[in-house]
């Protein structure tokens, strides 16, 4: 009777939380697709958004403003076209953030990269602007984390796997060496 209570408690929480999470959408690149608007993607100390431009589209058509809570694209030719507005997830430096016009050489097409320079280091974002859906963000992934850009309790946490690591091997016989 013991085991099957806890099967069935291991059973409804596995449950719960695969209830829970699934109104968390899966990372694409640590961002998300945006139907019809953009696509965004992050690392620990920028947030990348991709909006997808007529070829005709020239730099001075466009026009970005950066707000340390919220962003505005406007493409202007013959009328004025609002093509992302909104608050974001969190504060970005102004001053270090950037935008240019640029052909995707997958897709070929023109796109308008804005460059957000994350004001909170380290921190992945649920989502780029509000009202989104949100990604699961324990599914993000950095690839390349150089250890100076970690906390120091991480350095720490790894300094003494390291030290475990080579006192193991050598308790072993082994000449291990990082």
């Amino acid at each position: 009777m013991f085991i099957n209570f806890i099967h069935y408690y291991q059973f409804k929480n596995t449950f719960l939380t695969l209830k829970m999470s699934s109104k968390l959408k899966t990372p694409i690149n640590n961002g998300a697709i945006i139907a019809g608007k953009y696509y965004w993607t992050q690392n620990f100390n920028d947030i990348t958004i991709f909006i997808p431009v007529d070829d005709s589209v020239k730099s001075k058509d466009i026009k970005v403003v950066f707000k340390p809570n919220s962003i505005n694209v406007i493409l202007v030719n013959n009328t004025i076209n609002s093509l992302l507005s909104g608050d974001l997830f969190n504060t970005v430096k102004t001053e270090t953030s950037t935008w240019y016009v640029e052909r995707n050489t997958v897709t070929k097409k023109c796109e308008i990269i804005i460059e957000l320079d994350k004001y909170t280091k380290k921190e992945w974002w649920k989502f780029c602007l509000k009202g989104e859906d949100e990604i699961d963000t324990e599914k993000v992934v950095e690839d390349n984390v150089l250890i100076a850009d970690l906390d120091s309790q991480t350095r720490m946490d790894m300094d003494k796997m390291q030290n475990k690591l080579l006192d193991t091997g050598r308790k072993l016989g082994m000449k291990v060496d990082f």
